[in-house]
């Protein structure tokens, strides 16, 4: 691909992402791309991924991960209505290196921290538990920034039917016979 394309493909899924961030409440929004900014600074191999945009809650879900998959994520940035969570990936593991009790959630991997400000985000406390979340995923990554973000989004009512298809669906019981 051509400088010119992908700097035009580049400049189009930046587009998405703020049409994205203009549904989310104001302050949110704002914030998030504050703490968005501050992520490749961190861990400049990563490629960020926009993987979920729940438009019943306003919910906008950004993934920092070492491949295209967004559930093998280091990190997330949620965009919630009424807060910004930092999640992170391995954060179940985190319990030791937490002393504080500042991640929450009772999900079998995922923790979050809910941050209010930058200077939430810049804290101690919080950058040691990106630390160990970074340790805990074994990564060695190339340090040279790829400035990469990714729409892994799939559309919503996509999304939906596939879900309650997967519900639904039951195996087959019986012989061939009996299922005509």
């Amino acid at each position: 691909m051509a400088a010119t394309d992908r700097a035009r493909s580049a400049l189009e899924v930046e587009r998405r992402l703020a049409e994205l961030l203009e549904r989310c409440e104001h302050r949110v929004a704002r914030l998030g791309k504050s703490v968005r900014e501050k992520l490749p600074a961190r861990w400049p191999g990563l490629l960020e991924l926009v993987v979920y945009f729940y438009e019943n809650q306003g919910a906008l879900v950004l993934s920092c991960s070492p491949t295209e998959r967004g559930a093998k994520g280091v990190c997330a940035l949620a965009l919630r209505p009424e807060e910004l969570r930092l999640c992170f990936g391995r954060g179940a593991e985190l319990a030791s290196s937490d002393p504080r009790g500042l991640s929450k959630g009772r999900g079998m991997t995922m923790r979050y921290v809910v941050l209010s400000s930058v200077a939430d985000f810049e804290r101690a406390d919080v950058q040691r538990l990106l630390t160990v979340t970074w340790k805990l995923a074994g990564l060695q990554l190339d340090p040279r920034p790829r400035g990469c973000l990714l729409f892994k989004l799939e559309p919503q009512a996509q999304r939906v039917r596939r879900m309650e298809a997967a519900r639904w669906t039951r195996p087959r019981v019986g012989t061939p016979r009996d299922r005509r």
